[in-house]
């Protein structure tokens, strides 16, 4: 009898313990975790006319979200190559995207802008640049121009190499990873002059001194492609198409940029 009035209790405490422990919920899933994004590799020099188009672009319900990555062309180029899973492609050298063309990496691409270059100094500088020839002067020290294969560095070489000064000016340059960064170090007088393209001259305390003299370098234009390994084309298609837009256009306009056509 007492072992089955034992039994009968722990029974009882069994099941009162079985009813008062909860259920855990199930845990929440980390927010954004599966959220699709679209990725967007695109020039330096459209830091910010693109977030400004970004921002007036209407994606269709359920669209990735645009994440944009900027960078010298030259060095997205290469993350294309090494297999960076992106969906489009803004280059400012043409020469750089057929290279990729050839390789088959690109869905689609077309002409989307073009820009000039301009000859830059400090805000402040007391030194008059009338025009890229003089450089050559001995008052100018340094010059900041992009490194070979950022596309306005190979530019500015052009521009100087059909002038006749090319080796003149690269005894006196400071080679930066990117336009931007040229404009960086001017603008905190690191430099005494550099050569940016026409629209990053209006974004710092700088001067421009000059205009590169008229073909002088290739033309300026900045192609945009559809990545092939892209897996939201639709999406994809979508923001590229708006690129190409009235609207978008108007944006590119008053950040100083020429609509291709």
């Amino acid at each position: 009898m007492n072992k089955l009035k034992l039994f009968a209790l722990l029974l009882c405490l069994s099941f009162l313990l079985g009813c008062t422990k909860q259920a855990e919920p199930p845990k929440a899933q980390e927010a954004g975790a599966n959220e699709a994004e679209l990725l967007i590799l695109a020039a330096a020099s459209l830091n910010d006319v693109l977030q400004d188009v970004a921002d007036a672009y209407t994606p269709p319900i359920g669209s990735p979200k645009l994440i944009f990555s900027f960078d010298s062309s030259s060095a997205l180029k290469t993350q294309i190559e090494e297999g960076v899973p992106a969906d489009i492609f803004i280059s400012a050298s043409g020469q750089l995207m057929d290279e990729l063309n050839e390789k088959a990496l690109l869905y689609e691409v077309k002409p989307l802008l073009k820009n000039s270059l301009a000859l830059i100094v400090p805000e402040t500088s007391k030194i008059e640049l009338a025009e890229f020839r003089a450089c050559a002067d001995e008052r100018v020290k340094t010059i900041a121009l992009g490194e070979e294969g950022v596309p306005a560095g190979d530019y500015a070489r052009e521009v100087f190499s059909s002038l006749g000064l090319w080796e003149t000016v690269k005894a006196k340059a400071v080679f930066a990873p990117n336009v931007r960064a040229v404009l960086a170090w001017v603008e905190a007088g690191n430099a005494d002059c550099g050569v940016v393209y026409a629209t990053d001259a209006r974004l710092a305390a700088v001067r421009v001194a000059a205009s590169a003299p008229e073909n002088s370098h290739k033309e300026i234009i900045y192609p945009a492609a559809l990545l092939k390994r892209s897996e939201h084309i639709e999406a994809c298609q979508a923001f590229f198409d708006y690129l190409f837009s009235a609207e978008a256009a108007e944006i590119f306009e008053e950040w100083g940029f020429t609509v291709y056509g």
